[in-house]
């Protein structure tokens, strides 16, 4: 069984484990280099180490220590970066922007290897009467449900995205019409069987969804398909 993918779980580190990496190279060579400007001036580097081995031991493991702080905190501010131009604040789910990247990537893949592609749009429903009854507050706390409920459901490999106010769409590579329609009962029985608190008492909200499905050669008909399910309806069996 797979496990399921977390947005910003998976997408964490890697810039930190790169600028570590290159850090630590450079302080190395930083080291190296003293050690030779040393020798070059007639000294002996070994001697000296002898001599002042807490001086030599702060200096060498100084400057390793200090590049790789600085390494992590780049990156981490890279890894922020780059979060916050692909995924969506509110739910933890990537944007509209890295979804139509997955696309051009996934289409590419399922056309050469002749794979089906699959997507499901999924749409809260009355979500406006939602904000206007209850409040925005209430409304950003199901978009957070819809977002922990497709981040729980879908695995690696899967893309789950929100391109619109309560617009979301889930990227299913190599997953035929039924599989989707499937990910995305799930959803939709998730959705439907919470509720939240207001001071009248408890609201819920339904969910609405469409599911395309291309084989990897079929371009125009992935396009009309996608162009079909703009107003999505709730996938029958």
């Amino acid at each position: 069984m797979q496990k399921p993918f977390d947005t910003k779980t998976d997408l964490r580190g890697s810039n930190r484990i790169r600028r570590i990496v290159q850090s630590v190279s450079v302080a190395f060579a930083v080291d190296a280099v003293f050690i030779l400007v040393e020798i070059a001036a007639g000294l002996n580097p070994v001697a000296d180490f002898k001599l002042h081995p807490w001086i030599y031991s702060y200096i060498y493991f100084g400057t390793i220590i200090v590049f790789v702080v600085f390494g992590y905190l780049i990156g981490a501010r890279e890894d922020m970066l780059r979060d916050m131009a692909m995924t969506d604040g509110l739910t933890g789910l990537f944007n509209s922007r890295h979804l139509w990247t997955r696309i051009h990537d996934e289409f590419a893949l399922a056309k050469r290897h002749e794979n089906p592609l699959s997507i499901v749009i999924l749409d809260l429903d009355k979500f406006k009467s939602v904000n206007d009854n209850y409040g925005h507050p209430v409304g950003d706390s199901f978009l957070e449900l819809m977002g922990r409920t497709i981040r729980s459901i879908i695995r690696r490999g899967e893309t789950g995205a929100r391109v619109g106010g309560e617009e979301f769409a889930v990227l299913l590579p190599q997953a035929t019409a039924r599989e989707a329609a499937v990910v995305a009962e799930r959803i939709l029985e998730a959705i439907e069987g919470e509720r939240m608190r207001v001071d009248a008492g408890e609201v819920g909200i339904t969910a609405s969804a469409g599911v395309a499905c291309t084989a990897g050669n079929e371009a125009h008909s992935a396009e009309l398909s996608l162009i079909h399910i703009s107003e999505p309806t709730r996938p029958t069996t």
